[in-house]
């Protein structure tokens, strides 16, 4: 239920839970494929984080959450650093700043950007902490020809241009935002 300034419902929201998300369904075979190893997935929609949570464990693996909303959540970043759960589920905003623990994990997988480049690259470099002395893979699930794609290309194009200082200067013309 909404609520105006003056007390009043203005109306009613209902959310339903989608019959199908190909997005939950490309995560949990990504997940899969990758095995027993431990895997960070980001994720900027709480919705989606919560969804992705309850689809995970009924599927039989261990999650933990570190958002603003979970009040066990540096439990849960504890319990992913000591290797007692397999996936940890993170908003960028709430976690992609000073969590060097992740730096074992080798995977990390976004299941939803925003579009702050510094969220990006900050929680990227969450799993290159000290000392590589493994491959790591960075795996984004993109639904071709949505605003994901969209904002993943914007994020390519934010990192190009924090790196060289250089960028194709069309990507600042109105006519692009179609």
């Amino acid at each position: 239920v909404r609520i105006d300034a003056k007390g009043n419902e203005v109306h009613k929201v209902e959310l339903l839970e989608l019959k199908e998300n190909p997005k939950l369904d490309l995560l949990e075979e990504v997940i899969e494929d990758i095995g027993n190893e431990q895997v960070v997935v980001w994720c900027s929609r709480s919705r989606l984080l919560y969804d992705a949570k309850a689809r995970l464990e009924k599927a039989g693996y261990t999650v933990g959450v570190f958002d603003g909303k979970n009040k066990q959540r540096e439990q849960d970043y504890e319990d992913f650093a000591d290797k007692k759960i397999q996936i940890l589920l993170l908003n960028q905003a709430s976690g992609a700043y000073g969590l060097d623990k992740l730096k074992e994990c080798n995977y990390a997988v976004y299941l939803c950007n925003d579009y702050s480049v510094e969220h990006r690259e900050q929680s990227v470099k969450r799993i290159y902490r000290g000392e590589v002395k493994t491959s790591k893979y960075v795996i984004d699930i993109i639904c071709k020809g949505t605003c994901e794609d969209k904002c993943v290309s914007a994020l390519q194009q934010g990192k190009e241009l924090l790196s060289t200082g250089e960028t194709d200067a069309s990507i600042f013309l109105l006519d692009n935002l179609d």
